[in-house]
């Protein structure tokens, strides 16, 4: 049986409710956990999530998720998916799951399983100021040294 428990104000809820994530940088974070994961398991979707959270978080990058995603160096884009002018969502179902990993991160659910990395990649690869730090699905995780 399911029983549900109702604060006794609207006061009492918010003082311990997360507030709601800004709808436009939940959508960036579906997008683009979608575009770089969406093929993913849960894990693998969450992973790619916490990347751009951490980036946000780093103060090494913009200060907002969408921010993030749509950061050039030069002209490249950080997130390939964001260089593409008609990027389109293809599968309804990868994108509902999606922005519930983005939903998930936002609220800051669950640990760090990325191990505070900064960057992904879906094949191994050695920078001397990168430390990897776990796999994940078909990605590779790394955070600076």
């Amino acid at each position: 049986m399911l029983a549900i428990v109702s604060p006794a104000s609207a006061g009492e809820w918010n003082s311990w409710a997360a507030p709601w994530p800004d709808p436009k940088q939940m959508e960036c974070l579906a997008r683009a956990i979608y575009f770089e994961a969406g093929n993913e398991s849960e894990q693998g979707r969450i992973a790619v999530g916490k990347v751009i959270i951490n980036r946000v978080n780093s103060g090494k990058y913009a200060n907002n998720v969408c921010g993030v995603v749509n950061q050039r160096v030069g002209k490249q884009c950080q997130f390939t998916f964001a260089c593409v002018k008609n990027a389109v969502v293809r599968s309804e179902e990868q994108y509902a799951h999606s922005i519930v990993a983005a939903e998930l991160v936002l609220l800051g659910f669950g640990v760090d399983i990325t191990n505070n990395a900064e960057f992904f990649n879906n094949r191994p690869f050695k920078d001397k100021r990168l430390v990897h730090t776990v796999k994940i699905g078909g990605h590779y995780f790394y955070r600076p040294i």
